[in-house]
């Protein structure tokens, strides 16, 4: 059994929180929380056989290059 998403109700309580209030916003920030969480889950759930690929939050340009595959997959949805 592995990881599931983030709850929709937490999304709502966090924007509530940081005052994410217009549905245009809101649709926005929903839209971005769900993409990183899709891709987060896809390398959680992977089987043990599968690379998974990690990246420090100190290391600046991989985290770049890491949102440039990202922006590049999502494109070829």
């Amino acid at each position: 059994m592995g990881i599931g998403p983030i709850p929709y109700s937490a999304i709502r309580l966090f924007a509530d929180e940081y005052d994410i209030v217009s549905r245009d916003e809101f649709d926005f920030f929903l839209g971005i929380i769900r993409g990183l969480d899709a891709e987060y889950l896809t390398l959680i759930n992977s089987t043990k056989d599968t690379k998974t690929e990690m990246v420090a939050i100190s290391d600046i340009p991989e985290q770049h290059r890491m949102f440039a595959r990202l922006k590049a997959r999502a494109q070829k949805r």
